[in-house]
């Protein structure tokens, strides 16, 4: 049985490609509870490289709770973060310790479907 080692060199289409078809099954199963699907991380700022990973933000809204998964699939190694509405904006506005860290991931994201303009929205926040 032949196994992949990880991490496998990948290009920025295949990223894109694979993050379109997580998109639409997610749409698919979800369907209107899902208001916005974003790629934070070192694609969402363009700066990936052969081996950078594909990280999800999924935006629910507050009625609905999807959980969050990290797996390898193919030769990806991908993070879906799911997360509701008012969740994902409360830990935007908060500032603790580590927030130079993380504020990143929810200023620097690439909108794959966003139906209410929310990461431009998130953006604005103090």
């Amino acid at each position: 049985m032949d196994m992949l080692s990880f991490p496998v060199a990948t290009t920025r289409k295949e990223k894109i490609d694979i993050i379109n078809e997580i998109k639409e099954r997610l749409l698919i199963v979800h369907q209107d509870n899902i208001i916005a699907i974003g790629v934070y991380g070192s694609l969402g700022l363009e700066s990936d490289m052969p081996y950078s990973d594909i990280e999800l933000h999924v935006i629910t809204t507050d009625d609905i709770s999807i959980k969050s998964h990290e797996f390898i699939y193919d030769k990806f190694k991908i993070e879906v973060s799911a997360k509701q509405k008012k969740e994902f904006f409360k830990q935007a506005i908060e500032v603790d310790d580590s927030w130079a860290i993380k504020a990143g991931v929810f200023i620097n994201i690439m909108p794959i479907h966003d139906t209410q303009n929310l990461f431009n929205e998130i953006k604005k926040l103090p």
